[in-house]
């Protein structure tokens, strides 16, 4: 185990998968996409350092919570628009051709920003190439008309906190809870994919309620 320690910039932010470089794979090697963050949090050079891989950088502000991706270059992200710390990130002016070249898109499909701060985590999650989930009803027929397999899931009391932004790692789904009366609801809808995974819940109530989301 290595450990990379991040100089604190002052700022009370621990949302790594919006300000982290966004991994991709170019030329059977990894590689990272760096793009602009609304504070002043830039650990994308020292990263691709310390992982001895390319770091490609460009202009947009576009956090890494609102691109989700299958194995098959399937694209989902919400066209937010949002003004923070004097810099405006519009999505819905980032251009397809965008994605394409810089993440590897094969296709994009942009939802409308009905809910929370407008990042793709919050609403809509890849369980398989084909198998998504959501907890917003707007989304349910873009995403079946899109191809996609859709399973509802419940939303928690409060506004930050989602279901959806779980966390596979291997043969595992962490799953966030938060000590409600939808929980159970939630763990099942996970547990009904019938993906093979295991299902363990983690209590994020401190972290998403209590904390910076």
């Amino acid at each position: 185990l290595q450990i990379l320690e991040i100089p604190n910039t002052g700022h009370q932010d621990i949302w790594a998968r919006d300000s982290l470089p966004v991994p991709i794979w170019q030329d059977d090697k990894l590689a990272l996409v760096n793009s602009k963050y609304y504070y002043s949090f830039e650990p994308d050079a020292a990263i691709s350092e310390f992982l001895g891989v390319d770091l490609y950088s460009h202009d947009y502000f576009f956090v890494g919570g609102n691109l989700a991706a299958n194995a098959l270059g399937d694209c989902i992200i919400v066209n937010s628009k949002k003004s923070i710390s004097g810099n405006i990130a519009d999505v819905a002016l980032i251009p397809d051709s965008f994605f394409n070249t810089t993440y590897g898109c094969q296709s994009i499909l942009r939802l409308k920003h009905v809910k929370g701060v407008g990042r793709v985590n919050e609403v809509v999650k890849f369980m398989s190439d084909t198998v998504v989930v959501t907890d917003t009803v707007e989304y349910e027929d873009v995403l079946k008309n899109a191809g996609f397999t859709v399973y509802m899931l419940p939303r928690p009391e409060f506004v930050s906190e989602t279901y959806v932004n779980s966390l596979i790692v291997n043969d595992v789904v962490l799953v966030p809870v938060f000590g409600e009366k939808n929980d159970q609801k939630a763990i099942d809808v996970y547990e009904n994919l019938k993906l093979d995974y295991k299902i363990v819940p983690i209590n994020a109530r401190e972290l998403a309620t209590h904390g910076p989301g």
